[in-house]
């Protein structure tokens, strides 16, 4: 086994927000006995920014910047050939509490309680993803009315 990932403990996952077009997830996971934390956008391809990943690293509210990026490809279960379910991709986005300053050191454990600065970032990216579809629906109502 990778001797790198052997220092890596545990891992936490929490759901902020689930939509039809995207979710918000906060991340916990153990490293030499330290806790690290990490914000993620998935973005599905139903959503507006989808197809313009560079434009939501850039325009979303990530802590310290987007600091990671990964297009997901996810296909059909079982292997089987009749099987009918889609494959779909997802546009993942990140950001991590480990920049200088963040004071990871003290970061609490995700048994206790998810940091209230890493909450309410995660929060806020929920709100500008939700707040890119209500763009979107506006602007096709008004382009329906023309």
């Amino acid at each position: 086994m990778n001797e790198q990932l052997e220092e890596f403990k545990a891992m936490v996952e929490f759901k902020i927000a689930v939509k039809k077009t995207f979710s918000v997830t906060i991340k916990a996971w153990q490293f030499d006995n330290k806790w690290a934390w990490n914000v993620y956008a998935n973005i599905f391809e139903t959503h507006e920014l989808f197809n313009n990943p560079e434009g939501a690293m850039n325009n979303l509210p990530f802590h310290g910047g987007c600091t990671y990026d990964k297009l997901k490809s996810e296909g059909a279960t079982g292997g089987n050939k009749y099987d009918k379910s889609e494959s779909y991709k997802t546009l993942v986005l990140g950001s991590d509490y480990m920049h200088l300053h963040d004071d990871y050191n003290n970061h609490p454990s995700p048994f206790d309680r998810i940091p209230y600065n890493v909450l309410n970032d995660a929060k806020e990216l929920a709100n500008e993803l939700a707040k890119e579809i209500c763009r979107k629906n506006l602007t096709n109502k008004q382009q329906t009315r023309i």
